[in-house]
């Protein structure tokens, strides 16, 4: 197996594929087979988000238009939380999570030999590491690189298709997000998974990106958006360009972003009581 130093510094790969989509798990283990070891793939049974116990009921529901959007979005915020469990049962130290929809970069090889020069240095410090993202946040500092590859950290991005957790960072995901009674209501106020990582991961822990990236989403039809995606929607991007921020200010900088979200958890709470009035 080609990279295999980068793949033995990687505990386990959780791939969270619905039950009812093994379409995607096959089309998963052809696209990966001459890249990830085998043994060290595990699938995670999605959770559907329509079936979740009070789907389609008040107060949450009004038979609205967008309600299977919703409940995707509570099914893939549980699928998260179910990958971070298993690892805590399975005492993984570093995970890599990925949704059954991702595609390998095209040089995939040359990234992962890259990468595996920056990542696993002993001075390479990071609690979480996106290796696919869309929309990275301000600010950015390069925190490690080779000749090809930079490691950056950021606030955060919009994607959760792709990322490596270290134990410290998936046991605190795994004790804050929401038992499956309690999904509806976290849901309201905080709406999918990746804008909630965004917001808080960045306050708590060193939160970086792999530029360039390794992991893409496929078009095709969405479970998250229950509809076809195009190329003229949002694209998963290769590289974090800058403007990069100074060491020196990059703490004052990430302190500042942070304090923003802090102050948009106010209106989360508004906009979580406006759904329990109205319904999604």
């Amino acid at each position: 197996m080609k990279n295999s130093i980068f793949w033995d510094n990687i505990d386990a790969i959780l791939v969270i594929n619905l039950d009812d989509r093994k379409d995607r798990w096959d089309a998963f283990q052809k696209e990966t087979s001459d890249y990830i070891p085998g043994d060290k793939i595990h699938r995670v049974s999605a959770t559907l988000g329509r079936q979740i116990r009070g789907y389609g009921k008040h107060p949450w529901f009004r038979g609205k238009k967008r309600d299977l959007t919703w409940a995707a979005r509570a099914g893939c915020t549980l699928s998260h939380r179910s990958a971070c469990m298993v690892a805590q049962e399975n005492n993984w130290e570093t995970i890599l999570i990925l949704e059954d929809d991702v595609e390998l970069a095209t040089n995939a090889t040359d990234i992962i030999d890259s990468i595996q020069k920056v990542l696993w240095e002993p001075e390479c410090i990071w609690d979480i590491c996106y290796l696919g993202y869309t929309e990275p946040q301000i600010p950015y500092r390069i925190a490690a690189h080779s000749p090809s590859c930079k490691l950056v950290q950021f606030s955060g991005c919009n994607a959760t298709h792709a990322y490596l957790l270290r134990a410290n960072t998936r046991d605190w995901i795994a004790r804050k997000l929401p038992e499956p009674e309690k999904i509806w209501q976290w849901t309201s106020k905080y709406r999918a998974i990746d804008r909630w990582y965004r917001r808080n991961l960045s306050r708590r822990f060193i939160v970086t990106a792999i530029s360039q990236s390794l992991f893409t989403q496929s078009y095709g039809f969405s479970d998250i958006e229950c509809r076809n995606k195009s190329l003229e929607d949002e694209a998963c991007i290769t590289s974090i360009s800058g403007p990069y921020t100074p060491n020196s200010l990059f703490a004052w900088h990430l302190h500042l972003k942070n304090l923003k979200n802090r102050m948009l958890l106010a209106y989360d709470f508004l906009r979580s009581v406006s759904k329990r009035l109205n319904g999604y």
